[in-house]
């Protein structure tokens, strides 16, 4: 999990500092996170599952205000730049 921290606290300073969810600027975050992930699920997380991993973020209770407490907006600021982000992904 400390990996995560990491990960989570560049991404929520890109956002308090005013980077828009579709800046190309979070690639390379954004595949660090990706990367946890695969990690994590022990198997490669294709763009399409990332952004499906996104919409859960966005919609589960709990990870919305674990997000909240990370800061203010994130809960919906993080999935929107997962999206983003796997658009600019290739698949293979």
């Amino acid at each position: 999990m400390r990996d995560l921290a990491g990960i989570e606290a560049n991404l929520v300073k890109a956002m308090q500092d005013g980077t828009v969810p579709e800046a190309c600027a979070l690639d390379t975050a954004l595949e660090r996170q990706r990367a946890w992930v695969s990690d994590m699920w022990n198997r490669p997380c294709t763009p399409t599952a990332y952004a499906g991993l996104a919409d859960i973020y966005e919609s589960h209770p709990d990870v919305t205000q674990r997000y909240e407490t990370l800061g203010k907006g994130f809960s919906r600021w993080l999935p929107a730049a997962m999206r983003a982000g796997a658009r600019r992904m290739p698949e293979a």
